[in-house]
């Protein structure tokens, strides 16, 4: 391949030269050369080979786990800072199940590869759950979908942020409601005991007293006391 300078810019050739050779003495007495002109081809892996510079660029700025992986082979592409922190730098060409995991010797059960196939076309294309990881312990919010990779094959980029502390804080909140919540049944079941208590002595109360004023009187504090009781 060489280079060369037009008036309309820099050019990029391929030269190939098939050897012309003497049937009878068999001796090379020269050559056919044929040039090849592949400036667009080379733009385009320039443009490709910035693109995806860009793009690594802007990953490794996440506060998030991110990595790509060959959709057919499960082999992992690129791994962002974030994720190299965690899960190191030896990564080309290891399928993710054995970098990322921890005692896989497959592909995760987990893994929603097939379900990103049947959305593959579709507007958003995008695969929304959460998982936690079995090396770091931690738990992750996980987008998911479908790309071209710069060589031209199907990969897939999954995008991790880390809401442990957000899901630890909630799972703290809902535990302190069910505490909550069982000491109120336990304080109200011991209240209606106690009324019950109350309204029984009005009862005996009442039967045992000889005096009308004295009965009505009892009679109208057991029934205000049942009322209490039955809320």
């Amino acid at each position: 391949m060489l280079t060369v300078e037009t008036e309309e810019g820099r050019k990029w050739i391929e030269l190939f030269a098939n050897p012309m050779i003497n049937d009878s003495s068999r001796e090379i007495t020269g050559a056919v050369e044929f040039v090849r002109d592949i400036t667009e081809r080379m733009i385009a892996q320039e443009e490709l080979r910035v693109s995806h510079a860009r793009m690594e660029l802007i990953l490794n700025s996440l506060d998030a786990l991110v990595y790509i992986i060959d959709f057919e082979t499960y082999e992992l592409l690129f791994i962002n800072e974030f994720g190299r922190r965690i899960w190191g730098e030896d990564y080309h060409g290891r399928p993710c199940w054995e970098v990322l995991q921890a005692g896989m010797s497959g592909p995760c059960e987990f893994c929603r590869s097939h379900q990103l196939e049947k959305l593959d076309g579709n507007s958003s294309g995008v695969l929304s759950w959460q998982l936690q990881n079995t090396v770091d312990g931690r738990w992750y919010d996980v987008r998911e979908r479908l790309i071209k990779w710069e060589d031209g094959r199907t990969a897939k980029i999954h995008i991790g942020i880390d809401i442990t502390d957000e899901r630890d804080a909630q799972l703290s909140l809902q535990q302190q409601l069910r505490e909550k919540e069982t000491v109120l049944r336990e304080t109200h079941h011991r209240i209606k005991n106690n009324f019950a208590v109350v309204e029984s002595l009005l009862n005996i109360h009442a039967d045992r007293s000889s005096h009308p004023e004295a009965v009505a009187g009892l009679e109208d504090a057991r029934s205000r006391t049942t009322s209490v009781r039955v809320l």
